[in-house]
C-alpha cells in the first residue's frame, strides 16, 4: 500500500475511534482517548523525505538516536526523571520535536534527552524500561493536575478573602457607630439608636459570615458580591 493510502486508512481508523469515544462510559474514556492519540502520533514520525513510509521515518529517527548514544544503548540508563517542556517544546536526541523529556545517563557521565516513541524502536531497550517511562509520565501528569488544582484553589480563596475584606471595610464606612459599638464592651443598657446601629451592623456581618460557610469558593464569591450590591442600596448609620 502506498504512503497516501496508509495515511487514509489511519485517518479512517481515527474517525472510527472518535465515534466510539463518544459512546464510551466515563470510567473508560481516558483509555479510549489514549488510543486515539496513539494512532495520531504515527503522523509525528513522518518520513524524512517525500514518498517514504512511516516505518522508514521511524528507522530514520532511531538511527539518529542510536548515533547520539554513541552507536549503542549499552551503558545508558533511564534515570526515572521526566519533565514537561510545555508549549515551547523540546527536541529528542534524534532531533525529533517532543514535549515530554525523558532523561538518560551513561556510566561515563554523559547525559541526553529522548522522547518515548523513538526509544521503543531501539534494539536493546527492554519492555520494562518502556513501562517505567509510561508510568513516570502518568505520575507527572497527575502531579501537574494536582498542582493546577491547588493553584486554582489558592486563587479562588484569595478572591474570597479580597471580597470579604472589601465588604468589611465598607461596613465600617457605612455603619461607623454600629462598628464601634460591636467592638467595644458597653456596660449597661444601650439607647434605642445605639442598639439599632449595633444590631444593623451585626446583621450585615452575619450575612458575610454565613456566605463564608458555603461549600465552594465560587458560591462564596457570588454571595459576597450580592451582599456588596445590597449594601450600596441601604442608608448608613
Amino acid at each position: 500500500m502506498c504512503s497516501r493510502g496508509r495515511q487514509a486508512v489511519t485517518e479512517f481508523r481515527q474517525l472510527d475511534l472518535l465515534e466510539d469515544l463518544k459512546r464510551t462510559p466515563p470510567v473508560k474514556k481516558a483509555e479510549a482517548t489514549r488510543n486515539v492519540l496513539d494512532l495520531g502520533n504515527e503522523a509525528l514520525f513522518a518520513p524524512p523525505c517525500a514518498g517514504g513510509s512511516r516505518l522508514e521515518g521511524r528507522l530514520h529517527y532511531a538511527e539518529k538516536l542510536l548515533a547520539a548514544m554513541g552507536g549503542s544503548p549499552a551503558g545508558w540508563e533511564y534515570t526515572g526523571v521526566v519533565t514537561d517542556a510545555g508549549k515551547a517544546g523540546s527536541k529528542c536526541a534524534c532531533e525529533h520535536p517532543i514535549r515530554f523529556e525523558y532523561h538518560w545517563k551513561h556510566t561515563d557521565g554523559r547525559t541526553l534527552i529522548t522522547g518515548s516513541v523513538c526509544v521503543e524502536a531501539l534494539p536493546g531497550i527492554g519492555e520494562g524500561i518502556v513501562l517505567r517511562m509510561r508510568e513516570d509520565l502518568e505520575r507527572l501528569n497527575c502531579e501537574r493536575k494536582e498542582a493546577a488544582r491547588k493553584a486554582k484553589l489558592a486563587s479562588e480563596e484569595k478572591t474570597v478573602m479580597e471580597c470579604r475584606d472589601r465588604i468589611l471595610d465598607r461596613l465600617k464606612e457605612r455603619f461607623p457607630r454600629g462598628h464601634r459599638l460591636h467592638h467595644e464592651e458597653v456596660s449597661g443598657w444601650l439607647g434605642a439608636d445605639d442598639y439599632g446601629a449595633r444590631e444593623t451592623y451585626r446583621y450585615w456581618l452575619g450575612l458575610v459570615r454565613a456566605s463564608l460557610r458555603l461549600k465552594t469558593p465560587r458560591g462564596q464569591v457570588a454571595r459576597l458580591r450580592g451582599i456588596a450590591e445590597s449594601l450600596e442600596r441601604v442608608d448608613g448609620a
